[in-house]
């Protein structure tokens, strides 16, 4: 009885003296190439397509990934969930300014990526409401 105390009494004070910087980014479980749909909504039209998703590891914040595309989008990451900066684009659409903003966030769990968020276009004036989902499994 005492060595198996001994062997539980010694097994507590190794794994009590692991050290902070052995924790494991959360990150890490985000990055690679994921494949799924992403879906819009806006004005009532929903549109749906396949979509492939590129994800890698900020390399200026170390509590960001980064969206592969255009623009590149950027996330801070909290343990399995993402919210995403604000996205702001300005384009001319036949001589008339448009500025789309998109807002989301997401999480990951049992091996899917989800996110939703909305979009908001404003053109001529007039801001068009819009939502985002995607969901997508790691490649």
């Amino acid at each position: 009885m005492f060595a198996m105390l001994c062997v539980f009494a010694t097994s507590l004070m190794v794994t009590s003296c692991k050290k902070d910087d052995e924790k494991v980014d959360p990150r890490l479980q985000f990055v690679g190439t994921w494949i799924g749909t992403f879906t819009t909504v806006m004005m009532g039209d929903t549109e749906a397509s396949k979509d492939t998703a590129k994800i890698s590891l900020s390399t200026t914040d170390a509590t960001r990934i980064v969206f592969d595309g255009q623009p590149p989008m950027t996330a801070v990451v909290t343990g399995n969930n993402f919210v995403l900066d604000k996205v702001v684009n300005n384009s001319t659409e036949g001589g008339i300014p448009v500025t789309s903003t998109i807002m989301a966030s997401g999480s990951l769990s049992a091996g899917v990526l989800t996110m939703t968020g909305t979009i908001s276009v404003l053109m001529a004036g007039q801001t068009l409401p819009g939502t985002l989902a995607g969901s997508w499994k790691k490649q």
